[in-house]
Formats: structure tokens, C-alpha cells, sequence
């Protein structure tokens, strides 16, 4: 049993029931003559009876509330609302702007001395720090806000209890785990709160199904069965179905647990769930390796299993897979297969410190070890299964002593059998058989000379090897972070030529608002003020400022480095087009995009907006140096044979000399004169589209023309 198995269920949103009173609180807001302070007290209420509904749908509640608050100097309807669409954007993983309406929150709720929302405070910031993840900090949080636990609403609280449970469940901590998953099912229960009471008992069930207490741990996964099915999210009982089958097969009940995973299986198909399918299959083949001791059939379902935990990405499962298909190898005794699929799952465990599945690893390749005599990883095996298991928490002790017993009595069963064969020999020729004995000593004394400057030499080259390693590691570390500094450096620049970009769209609006606040000046000294003039002023200045703040919008995003993601080829294009526009109008270049159909790629769209932006600047610097008159830049994509996406990048600035085609991707190589040029921009181009994109960017020239090709794999 696998933890991650385990908390699978626990990591799933947890909502409120749904309230009627949120459909009367609606109506009522549509009454009139109700006073601003009583509108916010109003729709925070329809907020908070509103919890289980989609929180997109609960944002408008929120941000009129906010807003209200605030211009009616509203103070504590303003924290609370901020904490309201902290909770919202938390929710939509909109972690940013979480983060901001929380630091509001907690300013006025300090200032304020609001006393009665801090426990509200320190759980939400606990939430930020789960997401990160920062377990530490997220637990000092979440005990911070236990002592304010009587301002709190029952939800809150059991949520509070919940995340640490899952926090110290993690950490191998089970009694304290167990305690706040009780605390939490003390009051579920007398809430009568279903949803909570279904999870709370999964997490005590997932208790005892680690620590091996069987029994319990199926009275909870029913009792959480039972609870789920009857709330108004069932579909949650899916999670639940597949621990409890773990506990079945634990049991020696496997056509219990088969039953229970057919279900689940048909469950998984029909949602397309990868993790699902993953976990299904894998049970499977615990199944037959365990219980059935057909190897041969759990090496299918365990193959299945880790073709689905390849396209989920999730290197856990891949871990688990690959060390399960060598268990079973090691069951059909193909000790070559079984130790290359166990030594991979090692390493990938390793890296990603998944200590259990290092600990299984480890022991099934000491079965393999031991099975050859005098083999000298042994002793490396059981030292690292020893620290591995000291990480867990776990004396094993008496596992490594039977490990190291069973190898000992090899190697005496040997012995024994060459003794038996040399008493043969003395009985037919003693005197042969004691020069045979002087040999052989004299024979075992050089071998021991040799075997010990081997050893020695040995050493050496494990220690020369291993700093070779060290040094080729370091200066792979070194490239990268030099590489990743001079993307970051670059960037930093584009940012810089952005904000000259604003400085100059704003310029104009800036100048006409100054005229307008002149023009009523001016009326206002000749008594030429009026309504209509006032009208038409206040809509001029607010059209110049929707302007202004529609190019702050349009170039904002650009300063964001989001996650890797899928996003539209069409998009990073109209992006960088969009902000070369200024470069557009000053140097008097025409752009033309023919783009027919769209395309996807996966990465960060501002990192190939950075590219385009690199080949922009360069053509506008060429433009200039070589003084042509008509300028013109065309952008196209299509895909080739080979199923890849091609971006066709080309200008006609005069083309680049054959003496420099060949050096242009290397770092500091620069056309340009030295206080205009770095030389790292198309070197960064060529980073970015190799190293993020997995793909190619090439060269030719045929002046005045010059055309750039890239080519991506990384599509979808």
C-alpha cells in the first residue's frame, strides 16, 4: 500500500452542502431601499450559503460586495469580503490575485484589531502554503488559526482539522493524524455534515490501512462509502472503492477486491481517468503477483498500468509501476529484466525521495543479490535499505538481519560442500591431498594479496570516477544557470524596450487629458462652464483612460512567466506583433501574418513571444544600418510531412554576409556595432526553441531577404 494511494481521496475540493436560503438571500436582493452597510451584510450571506455552487458564480456576490463596502468606509464588511474572494480565487487556483485580496484582509483585520476573522486569516494563508507546497509553514498556520476557532463556522473548522490531519499523515505522524480526523468527525456528525463525515472517516481509514489494521480500516472505508453515497457528491465513493480494494487484496480476499476493481475499472473507462485506470491496473497485478502468484498475468496488468502512468506524467506511479513489473520478472526468474525495471524504479524513487517505493525496491533487488554468492553490493544494498527505512520511520531490523542471515547461509552451504568434497579427496590420497592443500593456501594467499590491491584499486577509481562525475555535473549546472540567467537577462531587456513601448503610447492620451483639464479651467475663468461641457470633458478623459489602460492590459501579461501549458502558435504571434507596434510605426515597417490554421504547442507562450521579439529588434536594428527604404516583415506557419509545426520568420533588411551565416547562433557573436548589439539574442532564440520547445531553429539568406525556420515537436 502506497500512500499516495492512500490520500488520494483527501485531496479532493471540499464544498458545502447546498443551502435553500441561498435562493430566498437572492431574492431579497433584488428589493429596494436597502441600506449600502445591510447590502454587504445582505450578499455576503448569499455568499456563504452559496459555497457549494461553481465560484466563478460567486465572484460577482463578492466584488460588489468589496466594493460597496469600501466606498461606504465599510471597514469590516471590507475584510470580510476580501477573505470571500481570497477563499473564490483560492478555489480557481488563481493564486495571485488569492494572494492580494488576502493581504488586504489581513492589513485591516490587523489595523482594525478585527479580532473575530483572524482565524479566517491564518487558514487561508495556510491554503496558500499547502499549494506551494510549504507544509511546515501551511501547519504553523493552521494551528495558528486553531485558537480562534470560536469565531469560526462549523465548515471552516472541520476544514481546518482536515488539512492538518492530511499534513501529519504525510509526515508519518498517525496519532496526531487520527486525533484531528476525529475532531473532525465529532463535529461532521453533529452537523449532520455527510460530504465531511465521508472524508473524515476515508483519512481514518487510510490510517489504519498503512499501519496494517486491516479491520478497522475497512469498518471506515464503508462507514465513508456509506456516507458519500448518501451526499450530494456520490461520485466521490470512487477513491474510497479503490483504497478499500487494496485492503481486500492485503487480506488474501481477492475476488473481493477483483469485484471491487471490475467496478471501478468500468468507473474509470467511462470518466477517462488516467489516475484511475493507473491505480485499477496496478491493483490488478497485485492480485495475481500476491495472491495468485501468477507472475505472468500481473506483468501485463502492470505494463498497462505504467503505459497509463506515463501519460498521466505522474513520476510516483511510474516509479511503482516499473518496480512492480521487476517483482514480477523476478517471480518468473528473469533476474536480468528484474534487476534492470527494479534498478530504474530505484533511481526514479530516489530522485523524487519516494522512500517506500525505494525501501521495495531495494529489498527485491537484496533477493536477487544474495541469490549470487559473495556478490559485494550486498553490503551497499542493506546499508542504503537501512537509511532508507530510517526515513520511513520504520526498525527493520529484524528484515535486514534475515536478509543478511539468508546470504551468510549461502555462503556456509558452499563451505560445507567443498569441505564434504575435500574429505572425499584426503580419504583416496591424503599426501596428494595435503600438497594439494599447501598449494591451495599458498593459492588463497596471493588471491587475498591480489583481491586486496584490487579492492584498493577499486576505491580509487570509484573516488576518481565519482569526481569526474561531480565536476561534469557542475559544469552542466553551471551552463544551465548560465543559460537560464541570460533568458532572464534578455527578457529583462525586452521589458525595459516594453515600458519604453507605454511610455510612448501614453504620451499622446496624457497631453489630451492635460488639454481637457486646461479647457474647463479656462471655462471656468470666463464663466463658460457648464453641464454639457462637463459631460463631454469626463467622457473624453474617461475614453483616453479605458485607452491607457487597455495598453497596460495588452502588455502586462507579457511580464508574467506562467506555467508550462498548451497555447495557441496564432496568439504568441498577434502578441508580439502587438507589442512591436510602437517599433512598427517609428521605423516605418509593414508586418504581414499569414496564418490559415492554428496550431497548438505546449510550453510558455511568453518564452516564444520572446523569440519573435528577438527577431523583430534584429530586423529593425538591420533596417536602419543598411538604410532600406521599403521595409516589410512576414510571418507564416504551416506543417510539414513529419506532422511538425513550421513558423516561417522573414524580412528583407538586407540580408546576412556568408562570412557571419555560420556563426550567428553562438553567444557574443554580433553584426551590429558594439554599442548597439550584445550578441546573445539569437544565441537566447536558439536556447529557448531547443531546450523549451524541443525544437530546431535554422537560417538562410538570399539578399536582401533573410529567412528564419522553426520547426516544433512538442505539439499537441
Amino acid at each position: 500500500m502506497k500512500k499516495i494511494y492512500l490520500i488520494a481521496a483527501l485531496s479532493l475540493i471540499m464544498n458545502s452542502l447546498f443551502s435553500q436560503d441561498f435562493v430566498l438571500l437572492e431574492k431579497k436582493l433584488a428589493e429596494k431601499n436597502i441600506a449600502p452597510r445591510e447590502r454587504v451584510d445582505l450578499l455576503l450571506e448569499v455568499i456563504d450559503a452559496g459555497k457549494n455552487l461553481n465560484p466563478d458564480s460567486l465572484l460577482v456576490f463578492a466584488e460588489e460586495a468589496y466594493f460597496l463596502a469600501q466606498e461606504n468606509h465599510y471597514l469590516l464588511g471590507k475584510a470580510k469580503a476580501a477573505i470571500d474572494l481570497t477563499d473564490i480565487f483560492q478555489r480557481t487556483r488563481d493564486f495571485e490575485q488569492a494572494n492580494d485580496y488576502l493581504s488586504i484582509a489581513a492589513l485591516l483585520v490587523h489595523k482594525h484589531k478585527f479580532t473575530q476573522l483572524l482565524g479566517e486569516i491564518h487558514y487561508h494563508k495556510a491554503i496558500s502554503f499547502i499549494y506551494q507546497p510549504d507544509f511546515k509553514r501551511a501547519q504553523q498556520e493552521l494551528n495558528a488559526a486553531e485558537n480562534y476557532i470560536e469565531f469560526l463556522n462549523p465548515k471552516t473548522v472541520m476544514r481546518i482539522y482536515n488539512n492538518l490531519a492530511n499534513i501529519y499523515f504525510n509526515t508519518s505522524n498517525y496519532a496526531a493524524a487520527l486525533d484531528y480526523y476525529l475532531k473532525q468527525k465529532t463535529i461532521a456528525e453533529k452537523q449532520n455534515d455527510l460530504l465531511e463525515l465521508g472524508f473524515c472517516c476515508a483519512g481514518i481509514g487510510n490510517i489504519y490501512n498503512y499501519i496494517a489494521m486491516y479491520e478497522e480500516a475497512e469498518e471506515y472505508y464503508l462507514k465513508s462509502i456509506e456516507a458519500l453515497s448518501k451526499s450530494r457528491k456520490p461520485y466521490l465513493v470512487y477513491s474510497v472503492k479503490s483504497n478499500l480494494g487494496t485492503v481486500y487484496s492485503q487480506t488474501d480476499q481477492p475476488k473481493k477486491a477483483r469485484k471491487l476493481y471490475e467496478e471501478l475499472l468500468q468507473q474509470a473507462l467511462e470518466l477517462k481517468d488516467t489516475e484511475g485506470l493507473y491505480i485499477v491496473n496496478n491493483n490488478f497485478g497485485l492480485i495475481e503477483m500476491n495472491s495468485n502468484k501468477n507472475y505472468t498475468k500481473a506483468l501485463s496488468y502492470f505494463n498497462t498500468a505504467l503505459e497509463y502512468a506515463v501519460k498521466s506524467g505522474d513520476d510516483f506511479n511510474i516509479a511503482n509501476a516499473l518496480t512492480n513489473i521487476g517483482a514480477s520478472y523476478l517471480g518468473l526468474e528473469d533476474l536480468d529484466n528484474a534487476y534492470d525495471y527494479l534498478n530504474r524504479g530505484l533511481q526514479l524513487a530516489d530522485k523524487i525521495q519516494a522512500n517506500e517505493i525505494s525501501a521495495m525496491a531495494l529489498k527485491y533487488l537484496l533477493k536477487i543479490k544474495t541469490s549470487t554468492i559473495a556478490d559485494p553490493e550486498v553490503s551497499d544494498l542493506i546499508t542504503k535499505f537501512l537509511e532508507v527505512q530510517k526515513k520511513l520511520g520504520k526498525d527493520n531490523t529484524a528484515g535486514v538481519l534475515q536478509t543478511n542471515q539468508i546470504y551468510a547461509q549461502q555462503l556456509f552451504d558452499q563451505n560445507l560442500e567443498e569441505i564434504k568434497l575435500n574429505e572425499q579427496m584426503a580419504h583416496k590420497d591424503f599426501k596428494h591431498q595435503k600438497r594439494i592443500i599447501y598449494f591451495s593456501i599458498a593459492f588463497l594467499v596471493l588471491l587475498t594479496a591480489a583481491l586486496c590491491l584490487l579492492i584498493s584499486f577499486n576505491k580509487r577509481l570509484r573516488k576518481l570516477r565519482d569526481s569526474l562525475q561531480q565536476k561534469v555535473n557542475d559544469s552542466i549546472n553551471q551552463i544551465r544557470q548560465q543559460d537560464s540567467l541570460l533568458i532572464v537577462q534578455n527578457h529583462q531587456a525586452a521589458m525595459g524596450e516594453m515600458l519604453s513601448m507605454i511610455a510612448h503610447q501614453w504620451k499622446q492620451p496624457l497631453n489630451s487629458i492635460a488639454v481637457i483639464a486646461q479647457n474647463i479651467e479656462d471655462a471656468y475663468d470666463y464663466d463658460e462652464l457648464n453641464r454639457e461641457l462637463i459631460q463631454k470633458s469626463v467622457k473624453d478623459t474617461m475614453d483616453l483612460i479605458s485607452f491607457m489602460s487597455n495598453t497596460i492590459t495588452s502588455f502586462r501579461n507579457y511580464f508574467i512567466i506562467g506555467e508550462e501549458d498548451q497555447f495557441s502558435l496564432s496568439q504568441s504571434i498577434e502578441l508580439s506583433l502587438e507589442y512591436s507596434q510602437v517599433i512598427f510605426k517609428n521605423y516605418n515597417i509593414s508586418s504581414q501574418c499569414y496564418c490559415p490554421q492554428d496550431f497548438k504547442l505546449n510550453g510558455q507562450i511568453n518564452l516564444l513571444v520572446q523569440v519573435l521579439l528577438i527577431l523583430i529588434n534584429n530586423s529593425r536594428d538591420a533596417f536602419a544600418q543598411n538604410q532600406i527604404p521599403e521595409r516589410t516583415i512576414n510571418i507564416s506557419t504551416s506543417s510539414d510531412d513529419n506532422n511538425q509545426i513550421v513558423l516561417i520568420y522573414e524580412d528583407n533588411a538586407g540580408g546576412i554576409p556568408d562570412t557571419f551565416i555560420d556563426k550567428i547562433f553562438e553567444p557574443y557573436f554580433s553584426t551590429k556595432d558594439r554599442d548597439k548589439g550584445t550578441g546573445i539574442g539569437l544565441y537566447i532564440a536558439k536556447s529557448i526553441i531547443s531546450k523549451k520547445f524541443q525544437g530546431n531553429i535554422s537560417v538562410n539568406t538570399n539578399p536582401p531577404h533573410t529567412k528564419f525556420t522553426l520547426t516544433f515537436t512538442n505539439t499537441k
